[in-house]
């Protein structure tokens, strides 16, 4: 019997204009911001990213199509994971997780020691995964305000807290290419729908990373 051969995952390192990742962003709001307006109304949210600040944007390609998106901001006194969205046709497969570990592992690249990222209340599922990921519940940084009781901020130990679940090892994450071989993902639990996270853009494109997935039920 024929084996079908699992997809991959090709990373694309990108700009913040890139239209790929801005569609990502755009379905990410339609998706998520709905949940804040009891408590916000139509006031846009504090702390967005630009060109300016955004180190990298990293896009998440499955068998060529772009799955998902995740970006480091650089903000003054701390690196930040930004906008991490998985498009609803490629959840379940693990990439929110591969995604996370992908920025991790950059933000390490770049000699940081510790990371740091914002979400909100509302999304529980997002919260979960960072919890099940080893990031810890820290106080509520700028530019973000603690007043309005809606961020819930998280820092991640880069040199020893890897977390619970599979981390970025030697290389650039479960599944990553190291030392230019492809080695499969971790199929892992289920888990929950996680349909973003955040992270930042590159204004220069860099080299392409693969890994397989398993694909499962949409």
């Amino acid at each position: 019997m024929s084996t079908v051969p699992a997809p991959v995952i090709t990373w694309e390192h990108t700009g913040w204009e890139d239209p790929r990742a801005r569609a990502l962003r755009d379905a990410m709001d339609a998706e998520v911001g709905p949940r804040y307006v009891p408590l916000r109304g139509t006031a846009v949210p504090p702390g967005r990213p630009t060109g300016d600040d955004v180190v990298i944007v990293a896009l998440a390609l499955v068998d060529g199509e772009v799955a998902a998106t995740g970006t480091l901001r650089r903000l003054p006194d701390r690196l930040e994971v930004k906008r991490l969205f998985v498009s609803p046709a490629f959840r379940r497969l693990g990439l929110a997780r591969a995604v996370l570990a992908h920025l991790e592992q950059e933000a390490r690249e770049r000699g940081e020691r510790e990371l740091f990222l914002q979400t909100g209340n509302r999304q529980p599922d997002a919260i979960a995964l960072y919890e099940r990921e080893g990031w810890e519940h820290v106080q509520v940084f700028s530019p973000y305000d603690p007043a309005d009781g809606i961020s819930v901020c998280f820092r991640k130990d880069l040199e020893t807290g890897l977390g619970p679940g599979p981390g970025p090892g030697p290389g650039p994450g479960p599944g990553g290419t190291v030392g230019g071989l492809r080695t499969p993902l971790a199929p892992g639990p289920p888990g929950p729908l996680v349909p973003w996270l955040l992270l930042t853009p590159a204004a220069a494109q860099s080299g392409r990373r693969t890994r397989p997935v398993r694909r499962g039920r949409r």
